[in-house]
Formats: C-alpha cells, sequence, structure tokens
C-alpha cells in the first residue's frame, strides 16, 4: 500500500459536489456511466481512499490524477460564472453534451465529450482577459486589443501522427473562418506522464512531495515541452507540404495540460502551456494573448 496525503482534495470534492448541485438545479442529471460521471466517480473514490491513508500499488495513479485535473477544471469555471454573462454559454455548450435531451447526461463518444469540456475550459479562460467570448467557428471566437481571435481546440489521443493531423484540421478550420489571427490548441492532459509529478520511495514504500514549488513548476512545464516534442516532429513533418502563405492567420500550436502537482505534502491542481510557431511565423517573443492565455489557464482550477 502506498500512503497518500489527503489535503486539498477535500475542497475540490466541495467544488464537485456544488457542481452536480447547480446541474441539478438547472435540470442537467449526470449519467453515472457518461465521461462526465465517471470522473466525478473516481475524484470521490481518491477522497476515500487519502481518508485511509492508503492507495493500492497497483492503483491506476494517471488515469486517476487525469480525471480529478478534468473535473476540478470543469467544476472552478462552472461555479466562477454563475451570475456571470458567460454563463449562459456554458450552460448551452454543457447541454449539448446530451445531445439536446432533457436528462440526464448519457455514455457518448470520448472524443465528443472531451471536445466540448475543453472548448468549455478554453472559453472560460478567454473570458479572464480578452472581450466578446462566444462558442463559434473555429471553436472559441473573441476579441482582444482591437483584433479579433480564433481559436480550434482539439483534445489528444492516439499517436503522434494523429494528433499531428488534428492540428491541420485545425489550421484548416481558422483558415476558413473572418478573423485576424488564431492559433490551434491541443490539450494533453489525456497523454501528460501525471505519474512523474510525484517521487515514489520504495524502500519506504510512499510517495512524498518536492519541497520546492517553483521546483515542481519547472518539472510540469519540463514534462509538458517534452511530451509536446514528439506531436511536433510529425507536425513539423506534416506541415511541409503545405504552403505558408495558406497559414497567415494561424499563429501557432498552442500545448496546453493540467495535472496534480505535489508540494510540501499539499496536492493543488496545476495548468501550463507550450506554444510553438508555426515554421513560417518569424518571432522573437511570445504573442501577448498567448502570455494572458497562460495566466489565465495556470489560475483556472487552483488560483494561487
Amino acid at each position: 500500500m502506498t500512503h497518500i496525503d489527503k489535503r486539498s482534495f477535500q475542497e475540490i470534492l466541495a467544488n464537485v459536489d456544488k457542481f452536480e448541485a447547480y446541474l441539478s438545479s438547472n435540470d442537467i442529471h449526470v449519467h453515472p456511466q457518461s465521461g462526465l460521471g465517471k470522473q466525478i466517480t473516481t475524484a470521490r473514490e481518491l477522497l476515500n481512499l487519502f481518508e485511509s491513508q492508503a492507495i493500492p500499488n497497483n492503483y491506476p495513479h494517471h488515469d486517476a490524477m487525469n480525471s480529478m485535473a478534468n473535473i476540478s477544471c470543469l467544476s472552478a469555471i462552472v461555479l466562477g460564472s454563475k451570475g456571470k454573462p458567460f454563463e449562459k454559454q456554458l450552460l448551452s455548450k454543457i447541454l449539448a453534451l446530451k445531445s439536446g435531451s432533457a436528462a440526464p447526461l448519457m455514455p457518448h463518444s470520448r472524443s465528443q465529450a472531451d471536445d466540448t469540456v475543453l472548448e468549455l475550459l478554453c472559453g472560460y479562460t478567454c473570458t479572464q482577459f480578452a472581450e466578446d467570448v462566444i462558442f463559434d467557428e473555429p471553436d472559441i471566437y473573441c476579441s482582444f486589443e482591437g483584433e479579433t481571435w480564433g481559436l480550434a481546440c482539439k483534445s489528444a489521443y492516439g499517436t503522434p501522427k494523429t494528433i499531428a493531423a488534428a492540428t491541420r484540421d485545425g489550421v484548416k478550420q481558422l483558415n476558413k473562418v473572418n478573423v485576424d489571427k488564431g492559433f490551434v490548441l491541443v490539450d494533453l492532459t489525456n497523454l501528460f506522464p501525471h505519474e512523474e509529478m510525484y517521487h515514489y520511495n520504495r524502500n519506504a514504500d510512499i510517495i512524498t512531495s518536492l519541497h520546492n514549488k517553483r521546483s515542481v513548476r519547472t518539472l510540469f512545464n519540463d514534462l509538458l515541452h517534452y511530451t509536446a516534442q514528439s506531436i511536433e516532429a510529425e507536425r513539423v513533418q506534416l506541415f511541409r507540404r503545405y504552403d505558408p502563405e495558406k497559414h497567415w492567420r494561424v499563429r501557432g500550436i498552442l500545448y496546453v495540460a493540467h495535472t496534480v502537482g505535489y508540494f510540501r505534502g499539499t496536492r493543488m491542481i496545476m495548468g501550463s502551456t507550450d506554444f510553438q510557431w508555426l515554421s513560417n511565423i518569424k518571432a522573437n517573443s511570445e504573442l501577448p494573448f498567448v502570455v494572458e492565455f497562460n495566466s489565465a489557464w495556470q489560475k483556472l482550477a487552483w488560483p494561487e
């Protein structure tokens, strides 16, 4: 058995309870076998295991931490949107998860659900610094510093080559819409090596935390960049077949992820981004939009 500290997860579960209550008050009921329902179940299962201070060694840590990160972020944005203009759009998008039926949130294809949730997270993130945020082609449309921006959101599944092909589809989406600039956003949370965020002491059979918060952040950023590089290698090869002039609206690819960090005995949900310019864009600094997005994304589920 592996002994793990349980602090902070109780606060996350409290938010999940409020999230479910909020959905119910709007006649949205989560089916336990839906993707969302399974994440909620996993989050509660984790808390029970933490309260017993022991987790079986064969427990699927990666999937569990992935679910915890996802449901924490979704709960946070739903509760954070209550009473705000974005709330109506958010509820409409959540209703789309159940194909327009009144209730409940039924089991659905993995990609459909994940893409919808990703659009919710990204749309809410944009509301923290941009204006006129709406769910529209390519996926999210907004205004920032006098320019219109489009985001094509993709959830990462499959091989690097498959994901690279999805970024190509995102570029095509952006080229078809009337925006000044845009980028393809790829969520790597499902592929991120969550288990590498911990130090496992095999002699004592315990998971220990890092003592320096900056070290946790550096580790996360390095792992995200490493995860993105295998996709970038495939994407660069794939994009060589296309005329760079056709991509003039698209600034680059923004890889994002959330994970569970472990700092001085306290677990916390962490978010980060890794931006890659398209090969035809010559730039020496980050876009202000990306800088703002990164800051808002980091604070999405666990404000510092």
